[in-house]
């Protein structure tokens, strides 16, 4: 669902939409939400959520930015394990 208000646009994601992107069940969601780990969902009707979709690529950029940083920190802790096998080989 797209919302334009002005020239505020902003689009809505269903529950459906929402699994495809996250691949979270909708129980492991609605705890995350709970938690504040989450973006909160939008009540659109009596029986219908939706959420912000800038919101939850937010969300998803943030855990992309984390996995980055750990690989970068990973592949760091590596080399200078390397380089300490060398340096203790050199001096023995």
């Amino acid at each position: 669902m797209l919302f334009n208000h002005g020239e505020i646009e902003m689009r809505i994601l269903s529950k459906h939409q929402l699994k495809e992107l996250v691949l979270y069940s909708s129980q492991h969601v609605a705890r995350l939400e709970k938690a504040g780990t989450f973006p909160l969902r939008i009540q659109l009707g009596p029986n219908r959520v939706g959420w912000v979709e800038d919101e939850v690529l937010d969300w998803l950029q943030t855990r992309l930015d984390r996995r980055e940083d750990l690989t970068r920190h990973v592949g760091l802790a590596q080399s200078k394990k390397k380089i300490l096998a060398i340096l203790i080989h050199s001096i023995s």
